[in-house]
């Protein structure tokens, strides 16, 4: 129950990525929206907790959603431009992701045996 538990925390800090990675590229071309997407993306990294449930799943969900909206439409236009704003916008997912990635909690796994042997801590 505990494994299903975090799985549906993790699918929901992805949607909350690809909502705001998507409001914010929809946004980008306006220096407002820039700066609230910006404020948004930062709020809810911090907010959520270091690690592969939660701030992992919303940088992946965020640049997803950047990134697709970043490639050529149909039409033959972009929704993320390749201006000022659309590149701080590219350097922001970046920052995410790496950011994401590098306040992974590293675990100590040891065995029972590798424990018990181990001189008492002073």
């Amino acid at each position: 129950m505990r494994l299903a538990a975090r799985l549906v925390l993790a699918v929901a800090w992805l949607i909350v990525g690809l909502v705001v990675g998507a409001c914010a590229a929809l946004l980008s071309s306006l220096w407002w929206g820039l700066l609230l997407g910006g404020v948004t993306t930062v709020a809810l990294a911090v907010a959520a907790r270091p690690g592969w449930g939660a701030r992992v799943p919303l940088a992946v969900g965020w640049a997803v959603a950047v990134l697709r909206l970043a490639l050529r439409r149909p039409e033959g236009d972009y929704v993320v431009g390749s201006d000022t704003g659309g590149y701080v916008l590219l350097a922001l997912g970046l920052a995410l992701v790496v950011a994401a990635l590098v306040t992974v909690p590293l675990r100590a796994r040891g065995t029972v045996a590798e424990s018990a042997s181990a001189p008492p801590a002073s």
